[in-house]
């Protein structure tokens, strides 16, 4: 499938689309992890990101066996495509809007962005809504470059893929979240574009944070919240990193551990919009992310002018170049 344009807005059309596929409290969106028709992606999508979203879909649809897309954004976004639904980020669980989320943050003091902890929330609270047994979220600024597997067929084990990043903060918050029962499981990270969630798992994860009631407030974003009010440090929380060590702690055998091969600073060194450049670079990695913190700093600049020659991609790999000017 190739999708030539997104188009945005709030059009009664669009809003007819969407309520043609469900209606809230009683949202219909498949019955199995994965089946003939393939799996479910989620995307919870800011307005930062909605400028790589086709891109985002076309590749997803490139190399995915895709049942359905629900793209989570600002006012439904009003995605009109075969397979994708667009959905109000306002709208997908009961009381959990971005404003709702500014107010906490205010109240308690917390300065970072609170877009960034609504796109954590939103992917947490999908579980809520889908009947499907697994869903899989995939952050809306990571392009994937081709096919990977997210359940063993074997085994019928899902698949974790893991990175080499490590931030304290997260773990002081997950040993308030659970009364320090769950903890670091493994030397690695669970942070990644994308993850397979066991809905299941997720809504008992959701209900264990909301019977804590040693932490301030009801819904598990207000408690996640109030212990992020606690620490000094900035961004304090990860829902990758929260599911994963849950999960390892409670249904260890749910799972299988895998290395993630990704390449998440490539803001300022790839043209997103070369498909010839994506299929070099997916020679190297499954996955790159475009992210608006990662700064352009001169060696990317050499890095993404070699990038261009053709005669250069010929005799080297995008892993190369990133190696020669260490990147």
């Amino acid at each position: 499938m190739k999708i030539i344009s997104c188009q945005f807005s709030v059009c009664g059309i669009c809003l007819a689309i969407f309520l043609s596929h469900f209606c809230f409290n009683g949202i219909s969106f498949g019955t199995q992890c994965e089946n003939d028709m393939g799996y479910t992606f989620v995307i919870p999508c800011s307005k930062k990101d909605l400028d790589k979203i086709d891109i985002v879909l076309n590749k997803l649809f490139e190399n995915f066996q895709i049942k359905q897309i629900v793209v989570i954004c600002p006012n439904g976004g009003g995605i009109n495509l075969d397979k994708v639904i667009s959905v109000d980020e306002d709208k997908l669980y009961n009381g959990l809007t971005l404003q709702r989320i500014k107010d906490i943050c205010h109240t308690n003091n917390i300065s970072r962005s609170p877009n960034w902890y609504f796109q954590q929330f939103l992917k947490m609270s999908y579980a809520n809504v889908c009947v499907d047994d697994c869903y899989i979220v995939w952050d809306a600024d990571s392009i994937p470059l081709k096919h990977v597997e997210f359940r063993n067929s074997k085994t019928d084990k899902l698949k974790f893929f893991t990175t080499g990043e490590h931030y304290i903060p997260y773990f002081n918050t997950i040993d308030m979240l659970f009364e320090g029962n769950v903890s670091k499981c493994i030397n690695k990270s669970f942070i990644s574009e994308a993850m397979i969630i066991d809905k299941k798992i997720m809504l008992e994860l959701i209900r264990k944070i909301e019977n804590n009631h040693k932490i301030c407030g009801h819904a598990f974003y207000e408690k996640i919240l109030s212990c992020v009010r606690q620490k000094t440090q900035a961004y304090s929380f990860s829902e990758y990193e929260t599911y994963g060590n849950f999960v390892l702690t409670y249904y260890p055998k749910r799972y299988e551990v895998l290395g993630a091969n990704r390449y998440r600073r490539a803001n300022g060194i790839v043209n997103i919009h070369d498909d010839d450049e994506l299929k070099w670079i997916a020679q190297s990695f499954d996955a790159i992310s475009i992210e608006k913190w990662d700064k352009i700093k001169f060696k990317k600049k050499i890095a993404y002018l070699l990038s261009k020659f053709k005669f250069i991609r010929k005799h080297f790999t995008f892993k190369q170049i990133l190696k020669f000017t260490r990147n």
